[in-house]
């Protein structure tokens, strides 16, 4: 790979218009890990982890980290208490937030997260409880979900459900490859 040497001599204008074009969308896998803190207690304690790799803008020199359009997220949700708490690299406009089963966990943060990735805690349906959880993410814009999540007995009854950022914006994953198809536009077809 060449080496742009004149990099630090464009003007600090330009530099920053390259530091912020490296935003790239991504699905951020937030995840926590169980420890044992203490054995006589059987005490558990959740641990911040993510398999997404942090941004490589953030690997290249101070000016890249300080001007990059990301910032670290999730720290209060962290349960140990070791020193440095631990943080996920993230930026809310353009990530997709996939929690899994745990949208629960992330009610503290929820008003920061403006597109969701999850999959119902019961893989049939969305509950009452579900949306209620939802609801708390007041600022979200896109929400994609499982797709075994709407197959149960009236699979285009979640087309009339009152999701917080409109059904427009309900997108179902379909296949292994993170591919989502919008809620709207599931037909019988899709279901087979």
């Amino acid at each position: 790979m060449n080496t742009f040497h004149l990099f630090l001599q464009l003007p600090a204008e330009v530099r920053l218009l390259i530091w912020e074009a490296t935003l790239v969308p991504r699905v951020v896998r937030v995840g926590f890990g169980r420890l044992y803190i203490d054995e006589k207690a059987l005490c558990l304690r959740s641990r911040l982890m993510s398999p997404t790799p942090i941004p490589a803008i953030l690997h290249t020199c101070k000016e890249s980290r300080y001007h990059s359009p990301y910032q670290k997220a999730f720290s209060e949700l962290d349960d140990i208490d070791d020193g440095e708490p631990r943080y996920i690299w993230v930026n809310f406009t353009v990530d997709v937030i996939d929690v899994g089963y745990l949208v629960d966990i992330l009610a503290p943060v929820a008003p920061l997260i403006q597109k969701l990735r999850f999959m119902p805690p019961y893989l049939s349906r969305i509950t009452d409880e579900d949306l209620d959880t939802l609801r708390k993410f007041i600022n979200i814009r896109e929400i994609q979900i499982g797709w075994q999540a709407y197959l149960f007995d009236d699979p285009f009854g979640m087309k009339d459900v009152d999701w917080p950022c409109g059904v427009d914006n309900v997108f179902v994953m379909v296949g292994d490859d993170d591919g989502v198809k919008r809620l709207v536009d599931i037909t019988e077809e899709d279901l087979t």
